[in-house]
């Protein structure tokens, strides 16, 4: 994970509210938005190296976004010596 924003609540259609944050994937090839809802929120912290399993790309506002939808899991990864979220030698 290379940034993360704030948590946020949204309004949701029965007038309740939802958490959502938006962050930032970065590897060697480039870089691309990732939305986290709900529960997702709370799954990885910048430095994280993680693999993103049965998500989807969507259009959002012109740039491509990574989304879990219903089915998508984050699975964690070991970080890479030297990176951040590394343990230290």
């Amino acid at each position: 994970m290379a940034r993360l924003e704030e948590v946020r609540e949204v309004p949701t259609r029965d007038g309740g509210s939802k958490k959502v944050r938006n962050g930032r994937l970065q590897d060697g090839t480039g870089e691309i938005g990732l939305v986290l809802w709900g529960s997702e929120v709370d799954l990885v912290e910048v430095g994280d190296r993680i693999r993103v399993i049965e998500g989807w790309v969507k259009d959002y506002q012109g740039r491509p976004q990574i989304s879990l939808g219903r089915t998508g899991k984050i699975e964690k990864l070991t970080a890479a010596p030297g990176s951040p979220g590394s343990p230290p030698p």
